[in-house]
């Protein structure tokens, strides 16, 4: 009855072993599993965050998007909400001449005509974020810099575009508004009076 008595303690003890070698392969297929868990999430937050870019940059000209300039919009206007003491000025630039380049020449034509006149922009208002908004217009927030040169800047933007109409390149018409504390409630106000 002794030896029978031990055929059960014994089996128990495989059983051990056995039950802590699952324990073992269980951990190794867990930790395997954690692993291939954080690079999914990695790769995820990857592609949201090119997925965010791109929704944030005008794919053809490669300048801040339209959202991107809601987003900054929504920024402002919380500034200008809260009362907080702040420069800046919008300035509203619209394409000139492209539905005619469109029309005679064709959309290619046209796209970079766009180009053209985006580097216009960006190159005269070099220290502010430039924004496509629409097919034609363009938008920037002046601060710091470029708000105290505002009046220059515009003057260049202009003498450009009138050098632009006797050599055939890009023209680019603009108006300019500055935030006035205390009378205006949004930013929308301010891109009203700049887009002339």
């Amino acid at each position: 009855l002794k030896e029978m008595g031990n055929v059960p303690l014994m089996a128990a003890a495989g059983n051990e072993g056995l039950l802590s070698q699952n324990k073992d392969e269980d951990t190794a297929s867990i930790d395997a599993l954690k692993k291939q868990i954080q690079i999914i999430q990695l790769e995820l937050k990857t592609k949201i965050a090119q997925v965010h870019g791109h929704a944030y940059l005008d794919g053809l000209t490669g300048v801040k998007s339209k959202q991107a300039y809601l987003e900054v919009e929504k920024i402002l206007d919380q500034t200008i909400s809260n009362g907080e003491k702040s420069e800046f000025a919008i300035v509203v630039c619209d394409v000139n001449g492209l539905k005619k380049i469109n029309d005679t020449q064709g959309h290619k034509a046209g796209d970079e005509y766009i180009c053209k006149a985006c580097k216009m922009v960006c190159d005269i208002f070099r220290h502010s974020p430039v924004y496509r908004v629409g097919g034609d217009e363009f938008t920037v927030i002046l601060t710091d810099r470029d708000f105290e040169n505002r009046l220059k800047l515009m003057h260049e933007l202009h003498r450009e575009s009138s050098v632009h109409i006797s050599t055939q390149d890009a023209i680019v018409s603009g108006g300019i508004a500055e935030y006035i504390p205390g009378q205006d409630k949004s930013v929308h106000e301010i891109f009203e009076r700049a887009d002339i």
